[in-house]
Parts: C-alpha cells; sequence; structure tokens
C-alpha cells in the first residue's frame, strides 16, 4: 500500500512537471511572436534623440518653409499593400539639398519665400524604393493635395547623372503643378484641346512617338486632362527649352515633308495623312503651352520662359541648378577640386 501510493505521487508530480514545462513553452512562443502591425524601432513610431540631419532638416525646411521631412520608417504614411524599404539616411541631406536648389531656389527667384511657404506641401515623405502599379509601371512620386508629397526610389540616389536628377525632379514639378492646379485653376479651354482623345486606362499602351503625333508631350499625358496640364508644365520644366524645340520642330517637319522620288499614291496619301495628323498635334501642342506660360504668370506671376529683357525664366533657372549639380559631382570636376584644394593649402 505504501508502494503503491508512492508511486502515486510519483506520477503526480510527473504530469505537474510536463505542465509547467509546457506552461512555460507555450507563454515563450506567445511573447516572441511577430506582430506585423507594430512599428519596427529605430525605423519610425517611437521618440528618439535628433540627430545632426535632424536638426539640419528642421532648420531648412521647418523652420524656413513650414514642411516636415520625414525620412524614418513609419507605415502609417503610406501604401501598405506595397513592398517598400526606408531611403537610406546617408542619401536624405544629400537629396534634400538637390530639391532644395531646383524646385524652391527657382521658385524662390521669382515668386518669393511667401510663395514657396503659402503652396508647398506641409510634408515630404522619403522612400528609399519604388512604389509598382499591378501592371508593372513604377510610381516615383505621390502629391495628397497641397497636404503631402512622397517621394520613391532615394535609394538610387545620382547627382552626376542628368538623366536621373530630371526623372527625379520631373516627379516633383508634376505633384507641385497638380497642388498649384488644385489650388488656382487653369483657364479652362485647354480640356477643349484634345477632348475626346483622353484614355484613363489605355494610355499605357502608347509609345512616346504616338502620343506626340496626337498633341502631349508624353503617353502618360493622354491620361486625363489634369495629368496633361501637369506634363506640358512639369516636362517642359526639367527637360529644358531645346527638348521642346526638338519636338516642336519635328513635328514641323513632318507637315512639309516633300514627295520622294517614285512615290505611289497609297504612299501619297500616307505622307499626307501623317502630314495632317503632325500639324493638328502641333496646333495642340501650342495651344496648351500657350495656357501654361499665361497661367504661370498671370496667376501665380511666375515667368516659364525668359523675357525680352533677357532676364532668366523659371525653366532656364531649373536648367542652370541641374547642370551646376551634375558639373560639381562629375569625376573632371572632383579632381579639379582636389587639385585646387592641395594648392590652396600649399600656399597658406
Amino acid at each position: 500500500m505504501k508502494t503503491t501510493n508512492h508511486i502515486a505521487k510519483w506520477i503526480q508530480a510527473y504530469f505537474m512537471l510536463l505542465f509547467c514545462i509546457s506552461t512555460v513553452i507555450f507563454t515563450a512562443c506567445n511573447e516572441d511572436k511577430l506582430n506585423l502591425d507594430q512599428e519596427i524601432y529605430g525605423l519610425g513610431g517611437n521618440d528618439e534623440q535628433k540627430n545632426e540631419l535632424d536638426k539640419w532638416l528642421y532648420e531648412n525646411y521647418t523652420q524656413a518653409y513650414n514642411i516636415e521631412v520625414k525620412y524614418k520608417w513609419n507605415s502609417y504614411e503610406l501604401n501598405t499593400t506595397a513592398q517598400l524599404v526606408p531611403i537610406m539616411e546617408r542619401f536624405v541631406k544629400p537629396s534634400m539639398d538637390m530639391i532644395q536648389r531646383v524646385w524652391f531656389e527657382p521658385y524662390k527667384q521669382l515668386a518669393g519665400d511667401k510663395f514657396l511657404r503659402e503652396m508647398t506641401p506641409k510634408k515630404i515623405i522619403l522612400v528609399g524604393s519604388p512604389e509598382y502599379n499591378a501592371d508593372g509601371s513604377q510610381v516615383l512620386g505621390q502629391a495628397e493635395g497641397a497636404r503631402k508629397i512622397t517621394l520613391f526610389d532615394g535609394n538610387s540616389y545620382n547627382p552626376s547623372d542628368a538623366d536621373w536628377i530630371r526623372s527625379i525632379m520631373h516627379t516633383i514639378e508634376h505633384e507641385f503643378a497638380h497642388i498649384l492646379h488644385q489650388t488656382k485653376m487653369y483657364d479652362s479651354s485647354f480640356k477643349d484641346i484634345s477632348a475626346g482623345d483622353y484614355n484613363p486606362t489605355g494610355w499605357t499602351s502608347e509609345t512616346e512617338v504616338s502620343a506626340l503625333l496626337a498633341g502631349f508631350y508624353s503617353a502618360y499625358a493622354m491620361s486625363g486632362v489634369d495629368e496633361d496640364f501637369v506634363e506640358v508644365a512639369s516636362l517642359i520644366m526639367v527637360y529644358g527649352k531645346e527638348w521642346r524645340d526638338y519636338r516642336i520642330n519635328l513635328l514641323k517637319s513632318l507637315t512639309t515633308s516633300p514627295p520622294s522620288e517614285g512615290e505611289t499614291a497609297e504612299e501619297t496619301a500616307q505622307r499626307i495623312a501623317l502630314a495632317n495628323q503632325a500639324q493638328t498635334a502641333l496646333t495642340r501642342l501650342l495651344a496648351k503651352e500657350e495656357i501654361v506660360i499665361n497661367y504661370f504668370k498671370n496667376v501665380w506671376n511666375v515667368q516659364f520662359y525668359d523675357d525680352a529683357m533677357g532676364n532668366k525664366g523659371l525653366v532656364s533657372l531649373v536648367q542652370d541648378a541641374i547642370n551646376q549639380i551634375v558639373n560639381e559631382n562629375s569625376p573632371e570636376f572632383k579632381i579639379i577640386n582636389v587639385i585646387l584644394t592641395f594648392f590652396a593649402r600649399s600656399c597658406v
């Protein structure tokens, strides 16, 4: 009997031990379970000490223009269904310096600080990677009214590449033009110029050539009238008047294309049809451009092109800023700068 009681107590103790172990394991597993909705410390969602970068952003954007620049990860500011990565911290200051020089300074020179403080978005979000649409196209920028601009693909920062700078600045100027016309609308006659030719979903099947022959500066401009307006403004602004002149002159050449030797009747009909199409496209683009120029001048007192006195307009000032940044970051410039610095120190 004594032995039986001893065995029973031993079995009871054994099961109690198993219960305790399973409880500890279960609790530990619960504690280690990943909460995907919780902000990751160090990537946003928590209070941290301000570093030198934060201070620079505060002085140059928050104090100067009442703009908050956010670069630390915060999923609540972004599309939660997209796969995105944060911008690398080392790219934040040079990127924002570039934006200040190419975007802010030309407008500041022409329209003043008051214009920038009133019209620029109150928040700029920087993201390291692009955002991809279902059709495979990339989103490089988004504007939410006049409140916020989100800039993607910041980890591709390359100031020595003029094409890269222009692609980023095109996004910014495009979104800013949206903010401007959402605040004060452009001439309603703009909507009539290409009425019936906008295609909100089919524009992705268009090429740049087919878009130009239809009277648009880009395929994306065909997606809607507002997009068309801001594309005329932002593309000329960022790529320059030479870019614009090349396309205008190309259309002009098509309108006066002479017949080729031995041209058949069918080829003649095709040439005439292309000439008529080019003339229509040319007329439309020039009409759109005139509305854009008048809008910037009459609504915002911003000279779009250089004036008759030789004073630089917005397009020239943006081009000067881009070219200066590219030159400063070219290998040749850096070598010359090192040599000049060496001789300057040697002479002291």
